[in-house]
């Protein structure tokens, strides 16, 4: 019966806060109408997932969102790799990297500072913002270097400034004591990277995001 019940608050959950796309603000009771779409660099309120968005897919139903604020952390205080025992470590979905940590280490809360932020921004059990992995980090920092609309809507809704030329953390581990991480260069051409591993105990700035 316990488990039952648990079960039930944690659908409740999820369908009051998960992240989906915000409605069209049409309280007349008619939902047969138009949904809201959505452009990147829009402002994006749902629930708890307050955000601008920085990525959408060809039919614009599905992207990405960036929190607004951010915070120098470092990725591990352990010194060690999360890959051994690991099904794998993701480059392009960071949920898969944060839920890796979480079903292996006991004390992730403590010991994965990043990664237990942007946890810390999910109610219950939930797992809406997490700490994107290092293609999701790309994306996200060309995106803003690239796209002046997308630093404005930041700062139109009283967010942190982003820098994409600053090295940003990402979720995905690059084995031993290092870490991916990712910056953006105006004069890169379109096959070169910054991704760098660094040290897991640097602090680097690191932004939680969300996809809806």
């Amino acid at each position: 019966m316990r488990k039952t019940l648990s079960l039930l608050l944690s659908s409740m959950l999820f369908l009051t806060f998960s992240c989906t796309k915000p409605d069209n603000g049409d309280n007349t009771g008619n939902n047969d109408g138009p949904e809201t779409s959505l452009k990147v660099g829009d402002y994006y309120s749902s629930g708890l997932v307050k955000g601008i968005v920085f990525s959408l897919d060809e039919d614009g139903e599905h992207g990405l969102v960036v929190s607004l604020d951010e915070k120098n952390l470092q990725w591990s205080t352990l010194e060690t790799s999360v890959i051994a025992g690991a099904a794998y470590v993701s480059l392009d979905y960071g949920l898969d990297n944060v839920l890796g940590i979480k079903s292996l280490f006991d004390n992730w809360a403590t010991a994965f500072p990043a990664v237990a932020w942007c946890s810390s921004k999910n109610p219950g059990s939930l797992n809406l913002w997490y700490l994107p992995a290092a293609n999701e980090l790309r994306t996200l920092l060309d995106g803003f270097a690239g796209n002046p609309g997308l630093a404005a809507s930041m700062e139109q809704h009283s967010g942190t400034p982003l820098n994409p030329l600053s090295s940003y953390w990402s979720s995905t581990d690059g084995g031993g004591q290092i870490a991916y991480s990712y910056r953006h260069r105006a004069d890169m051409s379109p096959d070169e990277d910054l991704y760098a591993l660094l040290p897991k105990s640097e602090s680097l700035p690191s932004r939680c995001i969300c996809r809806f």
